[in-house]
């Protein structure tokens, strides 16, 4: 479960902005939309179980998602990154003389396994210049390791550091030391939790990007074509079929067995496309449609669905940029309803979107603690703030969409003249 989130100085964030699922004392409706905590030194505190940005076209809100995105690839790659030159692919805020030539800082305040942990770095393109994991496992903080920029691997580290010599000497300047730490199943547990408990969706993703066959286990297949049927697609199943690439694919594996080829390539590879059941009048067998013939929302809410089931069933955070991309806003509130739902998310899972979709500002959906905005200021840098920060405090019968739009809460395009007069 994520906490807190922080970022500073990554594409157009400049100064330090916080995203947090900590829900605020002043805000009471919708207790089904909350987690309630049993972590210690958490007592009262209670975490969202989704959160949703809105903001004007270029406003920051998708380099929020990304910047978390960034951080996680991250951890999961950096160990792997070649040899001590090459750079570490991160973006900052260039729209001022310092930020461009100062490190960007990332830090993580999460629960996993039961336990609260604070994990933060900071880093430019040449190298890592801190890096630390803090965890509370009787409620108050306690070091599990430190990285400083003061000493590099060729020094043995202080031990109150609590960095194994052994690992730091073969941690590059340019990754992580928890990454390397983990390839030597050394603080693996957090790695894991990173590679599987947050996922990433961006609109326009290709089908093979969430959906694997190998992984289709028929229980699986009837979630699927459960919530297929339900969305009133006139879509009654679907099968998957092996096909010859020159036939035109929708997903493809790497063949088992080739897990490690040296090269891989086509051959490498086995190619599927998916098709759906239509019922087909006068007949109890329908027709199979090939995915090319369905509609944008057929498509894109059959990719929603992996990372969906996988967050729901796993406990984990989905991220998703542009939720209402080719979606009826009916479908949307019913998937965030999921998230919301007691009963079909049963392990604490959440759920972090971006949206310009305003029929979702809704006070009968979200808590105002629940709704983000992002706001360029007079530099070009983004700020994100909530709702619940708004004074005087939104009243839970106010109409939040027709507000926003009449730009009570900022976070609106300010359009010239060529755009903003009609007449």
């Amino acid at each position: 479960m994520i906490v807190e989130f922080s970022v500073k100085n990554f594409k157009s964030i400049s100064e330090e902005q916080t995203l947090s699922f900590v829900a605020t004392g002043r805000d009471r409706e919708h207790p089904e939309n909350l987690i309630e905590l049993d972590v210690p030194g958490m007592s009262g505190v209670k975490l969202l179980k989704s959160a949703i940005i809105y903001g004007a076209n270029a406003s920051g809100k998708t380099n929020v998602l990304q910047a978390l995105g960034f951080m996680i690839r991250t951890i999961l790659v950096s160990f792997y990154r070649p040899g001590p030159g090459s750079q570490i692919p991160v973006t900052p805020f260039v729209l001022d003389e310092h930020s461009p030539n100062e490190p960007s800082r990332f830090e993580l305040d999460f629960i996993a396994g039961g336990i609260r942990y604070k994990y933060g770095f900071i880093l430019d393109k040449e190298k890592v210049h801190e890096e630390w994991l803090d965890h509370y496992p009787q409620g108050k903080p306690a070091r599990v390791f430190k990285r400083e920029s003061s000493i590099t691997p060729d020094e043995k580290p202080p031990s109150n550091l609590k960095l194994k010599p052994a690992i730091f000497e073969k941690t590059r300047l340019n990754a992580l030391y928890l990454s390397t730490a983990a390839q030597f199943r050394e603080h693996e547990s957090i790695y894991l939790w990173f590679q599987n408990f947050l996922s990433h969706m961006e609109p326009g993703w290709p089908v093979w990007a969430t959906f694997k066959p190998s992984e289709l286990t028929q229980e699986i297949k009837s979630q699927y074509e459960l919530l297929i049927r339900e969305a009133d697609f006139g879509i009654t199943g679907f099968q998957v079929r092996p096909v010859q690439r020159e036939e035109g694919y929708d997903t493809w594996e790497w063949e088992v067995g080739r897990e490690d080829a040296p090269e891989r390539g086509p051959r490498d590879r086995k190619f599927f496309r998916i098709e759906f059941l239509h019922p087909k009048l006068g007949s109890e067998e329908g027709v199979f449609l090939s995915m090319d013939n369905e509609s944008a929302g057929t498509q894109r809410f059959f990719t929603l669905i992996g990372p969906w089931l996988s967050s729901l069933s796993s406990g984990g955070l989905l991220f998703v940029d542009e939720i209402e991309s080719s979606l009826h806003p009916i479908l949307e509130r019913s998937l965030i309803g999921m998230f919301h739902n007691p009963r079909a998310n049963t392990k604490s899972a959440q759920l972090l979107m971006t949206t310009h979709d305003t029929t979702l500002l809704d006070l009968s959906l979200f808590r105002r603690d629940q709704i983000w905005f992002t706001e360029k200021n007079e530099s070009g840098a983004t700020e994100l703030y909530s709702l619940s920060d708004y004074t005087p405090t939104p009243r839970k019968e106010e109409a939040i969409q027709k507000g926003y739009l009449a730009g009570r809460y900022g976070a609106i395009p300010i359009l010239g003249a060529s755009l903003s007069d009609n007449e």
